[in-house]
């Protein structure tokens, strides 16, 4: 799920953070976090029409009253954003104006099978989930480029096909992939390894920094919806205003388990699953195991006799029946997201002006992450390039190649990562994975 996406990601790479390494040599792989499904907000955009599947009935907004049953509650057409109006042919009045300019250069050939939500020819028949990538090109072209970058390494070794790789040895073996920090009150520092990155630089992509964009609107039914965490950079810190130490900004991974309590619902106990911190003991983790997987088959069994029902949830607005939900995590609110400025060299600068708004004057950075989602258990809204809520509420489509870095030319996203920033102002990660240079 979307909350342990970060740590799946990571054990593709052997946990080093990127490909060809001690654990997986010559080998090679694409990051494609960046390349979401662009409608995922309103699931397939439309109904289909039972009488007629070839054809779509009025699109639908992503919370009830409007869109819970097209046939007793139908949208109006000013919420018609991923598609059509099948009656007018136009979009809706509330949709984000389409816009193609800020797109990253490689992937804007694919902007108008986006805008029709029909990259097969049937009109929202393929943005239906959120795991694998509906975009195939990009994935494609990703993959030769880092099979190329393979047989360049290898071609090496070999005299005669040096030249005919000369090209190749232009272009950056994979994305941007972090090797050190410098931090200090004024100033953060993050350093991206060069020799990886061939001759390329770095690029800033589009992604949305302004946590206040967020927020939901609540011109939208319901308000929408409201993401809290994201794959963008993020920063963790310490100051009087917010909840947490530094041991919580180094925990990589959280879980939870259900507490009785004498009265009212169940609580949540939040623990630091992979990083410092307390770890319950094994009968208490394979309790909770038991637990899930109960409800779970509950849930399933709630979904065949009565369809799929939402109900609402005042932190996050109307979500998929799921019975018991967890508290939110208390350490969520240590995290905010920072905008980005290229230094050249492979380094960027980040932008402290957030952590100084959140924690004041006295506030501490203690790590800094990239494309490693932690929170918004247990509806995985966090692990998006599109946090905004013109997004989320299914105004606008999660443009593809949304998150904060990428090499230049090749346009490939950074390789997640977590950095823990220590004593003297330099970043450790979680071995094998070093970025201390």
């Amino acid at each position: 799920n979307g909350w342990h996406m970060a740590g799946i990601r990571w054990s593709q790479t052997g946990n080093y953070g990127v490909w060809n390494n001690p654990v997986l040599p010559e080998s090679f792989g694409a990051q494609v976090y960046d390349l979401e499904d662009p409608w995922s907000a309103v699931a397939d955009g439309n109904q289909i029409n039972q009488t007629d599947p070839t054809k779509n009935t009025c699109c639908f907004g992503p919370s009830p009253p409007c869109g819970s049953d097209p046939d007793v509650s139908p949208c109006p057409d000013k919420f018609n954003c991923s598609l059509p109006s099948p009656e007018t042919g136009r979009y809706g009045s509330e949709c984000v104006s389409w816009n193609t300019s800020t797109w990253l250069s490689s992937l804007r050939p694919l902007a108008p099978l986006v805008r029709n939500n029909s990259p097969s020819g049937i009109p929202a028949n393929n943005y239906m989930g959120p795991i694998h990538p509906r975009i195939k090109r990009p994935v494609g072209k990703r993959l030769a480029l880092a099979a190329a970058a393979a047989m360049r390494r290898q071609a090496e070794e070999d005299t005669a096909n040096r030249t005919h790789f000369a090209l190749l040895s232009r272009l950056a073996e994979t994305g941007p992939t972090i090797s050190g920090c410098r931090y200090d009150t004024r100033s953060l520092l993050i350093q991206f390894n060069q020799s990886l990155l061939g001759s390329e630089g770095l690029l800033i992509g589009g992604f949305d920094s302004d946590k206040s964009n967020w927020q939901p609107d609540p011109s939208w039914p319901e308000g929408g919806i409201h993401t809290h965490d994201s794959l963008g950079l993020m920063l963790c810190l310490t100051s009087a205003n917010v909840t947490g130490n530094a041991t919580t900004c180094a925990c990589q991974g959280w879980n939870y388990l259900m507490i009785d309590k004498p009265q009212g619902d169940p609580g949540t106990f939040w623990y630091c699953e992979v990083g410092p911190g307390y770890k319950p003991p094994l009968d208490q983790l394979r309790k909770e195991h038991h637990r899930r997987q109960q409800e779970q088959r509950k849930q399933q069994l709630r979904l065949r006799r009565n369809g799929r029902r939402r109900s609402y949830r005042p932190s996050v607005g109307w979500v998929p029946s799921m019975g018991w939900v967890p508290d939110v995590n208390p350490f969520r609110d240590q995290w905010t997201p920072a905008n980005l400025k290229t230094t050249g060299n492979g380094m960027i600068s980040v932008d402290l002006g957030a952590v100084r708004s959140l924690g004041g004057p006295s506030a501490e950075v203690h790590s800094v992450r990239l494309a490693w989602p932690l929170f918004d258990a247990p509806y995985q809204l966090g692990d998006t390039c599109c946090p905004q809520s013109t997004v989320q509420s299914g105004r606008a489509a999660c443009v593809p190649g949304s998150c904060p870095l990428y090499s230049d030319v090749s346009e490939l996203p950074a390789n997640p990562f977590f950095a823990v920033i220590n004593r003297n102002g330099k970043c450790t990660c979680r071995a094998p994975q070093k970025c201390g240079m």
